[in-house]
Parts: C-alpha cells; sequence; structure tokens
C-alpha cells in the first residue's frame, strides 16, 4: 500500500505531458502506428474511387438526351418517318390519270374477245347485274380519248356498251350482254407496250334473215389510236425499205398482237418473212389470217406463192381459182394465175389468159413478156417475137430482163 501511495506522489510531482491518442499507444504495440497509417490510405483511395465513379456518371447523364421510355405504340416509326422512307426505297407511283385509248372486239367462232386499250396499268373493278343482263367495269382514274362511236355488235356476246365517268373521275363501261352469254376471262396484260384488259366471252349467235354472224372483225378505234398505229407501220415499211427488216418485223409483230384485225400489217409481216426466209413462222401467219378473213385476196395470193415455192402449183391453182375476183377488178392476180399456167405447162390457159389481160391494158411489158415466152414454149415464134418487140417497147424492166429479151429477140432473128 505505501508502495502505491509512493507512486502516485510521484505522478503527481512529475506529471507526463499530453500525448496523442497513438502515442499512448504506442509503449503498447510498437507496429500499432504504422498499421494505423496504412488503413487510412486505403480507405482514402476507396473514397477518390467512388467520387471519380459519380463524377463519370454525372457527366454522361450531362451528354446523354432525355429519353422517355417507349410505349408499343412508340416504337413502330412515325407515319412521317415511315413514309420518308418509302420514298426512298420505292418507286413513285404516277397520280397521272389513265387514257382508254381504244377498244377492239373480235368474234372468232363462239367466243367474242374484247380488248379494251390502255396508256398504263390501271385499276379496274367488275361488277355485274344478272336480271338486266349487265356488267360493269370501273377504271379508276382513267379518262376516254374519245367519244364511243355507234357499231353493230351483230353476232357477238355484246349487245350494247356505254361509257360514263362518275364523281371520282372513275370511267365506268357498262356492258350489256346477250342472253346465255358467259364471261370466260377478265385479265390486265401488259405487251410492254400497251396494257390491254382482255375479256372473252363465250356466245353462240344463231344466224337469221336479219343478222348472220360476220368473220370480219369488228374494231373499234379512235382516230388518235389508227394515227399512232399508222405511224408506227409507215416506220416498218421505212425499215424494211432501209434493208432492216429483222426491226421491220419486231415492229409489226407489236402492232400485230395490239391490232389483229389490222390485215395489211399481217399482209406485209408475212412478206417480210417470207422474204427472209422464215417460212415456217409466215405459213403460221398466213394460216391464221385465211382463217380471220378467207376471202381477203393478199392472204390467198401469198398462200399461192408459198405453194408454188414448194413445187405445189396444182394446189396454188386451185385456191387462186376458188377467190378469183373479176378480170377487171384485179387483173394481177390473173396475172399470177397465168404464169403459174405457163409454169405448169398449160400453155393455151396461159397463152388465152395473157391475151385477155393485154386488151385491158395493152402497155404492160411484163405481160407482153409472159405471151412471148409462152407463145415460144408453143412453138409459136413469129408471134413470140412479135410478143418480145411489144415488150422490149415498153423499157419497164430491170437490166437482168432486158438482157434476156435482148437474147430472145436476137436468138429469134437467127
Amino acid at each position: 500500500m505505501s508502495l502505491i501511495n509512493d507512486m502516485l506522489k510521484n505522478l503527481e510531482k512529475n506529471p507526463r505531458p499530453f500525448l496523442h491518442p497513438e502515442k499512448l499507444l504506442e509503449g503498447l504495440n510498437p507496429n500499432f502506428t504504422r498499421e494505423l497509417h496504412k488503413n487510412r490510405s486505403y480507405y482514402f483511395f476507396i473514397i477518390l474511387l467512388s467520387l471519380i465513379f459519380i463524377v463519370i456518371c454525372l457527366y454522361g447523364a450531362m451528354l446523354k438526351p432525355n429519353v422517355i421510355p417507349k410505349t408499343s405504340a412508340e416504337k413502330a416509326p412515325t407515319l412521317a418517318r415511315a413514309h420518308d422512307f418509302l420514298e426512298q426505297e420505292l418507286p413513285s407511283i404516277t397520280t397521272n390519270p389513265s387514257m382508254l385509248t381504244g377498244i377492239a372486239l373480235q368474234m372468232q367462232h363462239d367466243m367474242t374477245n374484247l380488248r379494251f386499250l390502255l396508256n398504263q396499268n390501271t385499276l379496274y373493278r367488275l361488277s355485274a347485274n344478272t336480271d338486266k343482263n349487265e356488267m360493269t367495269i370501273i377504271f379508276e382514274n382513267t379518262q376516254l380519248l374519245a367519244a364511243l362511236p355507234k357499231i353493230d355488235f351483230a353476232g357477238s356476246g355484246i349487245e350494247n356498251i356505254q361509257a360514263f365517268t362518275d364523281e371520282n373521275k372513275n370511267l365506268k363501261l357498262v356492258l350489256s350482254l346477250n342472253a346465255n352469254a358467259d364471261l370466260k376471262r377478265l385479265e390486265l396484260s401488259d405487251t410492254g407496250h400497251e396494257t390491254e384488259l382482255q375479256m372473252d366471252i363465250a356466245y353462240v349467235s344463231i344466224p337469221t334473215l336479219e343478222s348472220t354472224v360476220k368473220s370480219m372483225p369488228i374494231s373499234i378505234k379512235n382516230p388518235v389510236t389508227e394515227e399512232a398505229s399508222e405511224q408506227q407501220y409507215q416506220q416498218a415499211l421505212t425499215l424494211s425499205a432501209a434493208g432492216q427488216n429483222h426491226k421491220a418485223i419486231q415492229i409489226l409483230k407489236v402492232l400485230l398482237m395490239q391490232y389483229p384485225e389490222q390485215l395489211k400489217t399481217r399482209e406485209s409481216l408475212i412478206t417480210l418473212l417470207m422474204n427472209t426466209g422464215n417460212r415456217s413462222e409466215a405459213e403460221n401467219m398466213i394460216n391464221a389470217g385465211l382463217e380471220q378473213q378467207a376471202d381477203y385476196t393478199p392472204f390467198v395470193e401469198l398462200k399461192a406463192r408459198m405453194l408454188v415455192d414448194a413445187g405445189k402449183n396444182s394446189a396454188a391453182l386451185r385456191i387462186l381459182e376458188q377467190s378469183a375476183p373479176s378480170l377487171k377488178s384485179n387483173p394481177e392476180y390473173h396475172a399470177f394465175i397465168a404464169a403459174i399456167y405457163q409454169r405448169s405447162g398449160k400453155y393455151s390457159l396461159a397463152a388465152g389468159l395473157y391475151k385477155q389481160l393485154l386488151a385491158i391494158n395493152p402497155s404492160n411489158g411484163k405481160w407482153w413478156l409472159g405471151l412471148g415466152v409462152t407463145l415460144e414454149a408453143m412453138g409459136n415464134q413469129s408471134q413470140a417475137l412479135e410478143a418480145y418487140a411489144n415488150a422490149e417497147n415498153t423499157g419497164d424492166f430491170n437490166p437482168e430482163l432486158k438482157a434476156y429479151l435482148a437474147s430472145r429477140l436476137s436468138h429469134s432473128v437467127s
């Protein structure tokens, strides 16, 4: 006890100065001060990293635009944006009105083929009124180039066609059909040159004393359409004259597809096909033409010419004689027959026909030449010489025929 009291007295006499808490502990653990400094650095580093992270997040939030969470409807592009995109990705659709440039009607056997000619692809609708036996075709945003003329639909499946324009500028064509007429096909076809709405109607007409089935195609064309097709036809003839037969043939083929009732187009196309050696295609064209118009003289002549070239003179004469017009109305047709007579060895028939022709036109040098060849083949030299002389006097020959005539005349003189 006395020892403790002595220690307390000594403390009172020699008090220790105030020390930092860590100094108080220094005597107990020599490494404590070093560990405390280390822990403080670690905590400070953690706090610094946290501050840097917070600053980065705040900076990123400042740069990022305000985004409102999208609903399911907002996730799709707006109508305006979608419209802009479509304008970039898709070709523009013309808003110009379509034009009905013509209507073609053709009858083949029990089928009425109706063609509506348009200048571009056009939306259309079809409605029917069975009570009135009517069909209505509505062409959207379409104009009729010219008023439809009156036409006789005898023998077809159609009684009448009327055209109207409604308040929405749509063209309405009302077709009044005959009883038992049946729509077999309605199709929009684009040939590359002109668009057609093709309508095929099955109908069998009964001939009467007042009305008979016509084999001649009926066509309704406005003057603008006819003028355009005539320009293309003349262009084909010009190309052919310039030796560009292939281009001319292509133009005529397109024209014939659009206007199958144009007989002169088919005739010119057949002639070009034959002259360029496409005889098989030409023959198909001729046969189709004869089926369309059996008494069309140029088709008959082209068929006969093809038969003659194939060595079938008898068959050629047969079809020519069956469809022969009068001598005065078509003397060239009979001159063709006379030439085949001569080639077939029927000299008396050839000579007789040439003489009839020369009675009509004595200045035709080719007929005099034909008569001279025929008379010479018959052994009648004097009359042949006279015919050759008359032929030479006309001067209507190419150099080759002139040379032939000169040789025949010199041979007859010798």
